[in-house]
């Protein structure tokens, strides 16, 4: 494998967001690399800020499937995100490039037996929150999510005395329920986002999310049908580096933790790119 800066990245499906990310910052330590992915596997607004994804059109895993197949041929790393049942395409396409699948979420949260005939293949399986650790394989790495922090700086102040809460829609009424009991016991101004209606663009996002001085972080684990998900999600890791505060299960973050460093976070997935 290519041990030097010329090293070529190839990352597939934008969840999150995360995945455009990690493009911005590998470029910036001087490396090629891109990312091919599904509009559907894309938040609207973030081509805005990483302009030059790739985006498929179409619904198709099986078009999408082929693209990414033709484009990852010019690639030393293909980093898969999501899109698991790729996983076993590509490596017996290429069983000499390198391999690396993360799941983010639900895409594996209590599923690893179903899904190991696809994890199997890849080099190396990490997890982008440490509760998908839990009755994971043991080689499985945690590798924490990176804010962009070029994207999430502020600009407004927050309006005092006011909170946020997204609302996941059907099957989440307990989490609702806990951040208006929240607000209500500290006096605060509750704004209730429904995301399973609504989506807000990524590239204007922060201009919205920083007019707020609380993010109420409560999660249920529906893969469960109940019971809670205790760590700071994508959103409120967001908010903390924006200058905002969390209030995660009553407890006050005010400070963004360095282990979410975006440059930190960066050089050691080159470590894991090199293997």
């Amino acid at each position: 494998m290519n041990k030097s800066k010329n090293l070529k990245i190839l990352h597939v499906c934008n969840t999150a967001s995360v995945p455009q990310t990690l493009v911005k910052y590998q470029r910036k330590l001087g490396y090629k690399s891109d990312l091919i992915t599904q509009k559907i596997f894309s938040i609207p607004g973030s081509e805005n800020v990483v302009p030059d994804i790739k985006l498929i059109s179409g619904n198709s895993p099986r078009m999408f499937a082929l693209k990414t197949l033709k484009t990852a041929r010019k690639y030393d790393i293909i980093h898969i995100h999501y899109f698991d049942k790729i996983v076993p395409i590509i490596k017996r396409l290429y069983p000499r490039k390198r391999i690396i699948l993360t799941y983010h979420g639900d895409d594996i949260r209590e599923q690893w037996n179903n899904r190991e005939k696809y994890y199997q293949k890849a080099d190396i399986v990490t997890v982008a929150t440490p509760d998908l650790k839990e009755n994971a394989p043991k080689n499985v790495i945690y590798v924490p999510n990176i804010v962009d922090e070029d994207h999430f700086q502020r600009i407004n102040p927050y309006i005092p005395g006011t909170v946020i809460h997204i609302n996941m829609g059907q099957g989440h009424e307990k989490a609702l329920e806990s951040a208006i009991k929240t607000a209500n016991e500290r006096e605060l101004h509750l704004t209730v986002i429904d995301r399973s209606k609504y989506l807000f663009p990524y590239d204007i996002f922060p201009r919205f999310f920083e007019l707020f001085e609380y993010y109420n972080e409560v999660k249920v684990n529906t893969t469960k049908g109940e019971g809670w998900m205790y760590f700071l999600s994508l959103t409120a890791l967001q908010m903390l580096f924006l200058g905002g505060k969390v209030i995660f299960y009553d407890k006050d973050f005010t400070s963004f933790h360095k282990k979410h460093d975006a440059h930190t976070v960066t050089e050691k997935w080159i470590d894991i790119y090199r293997g």
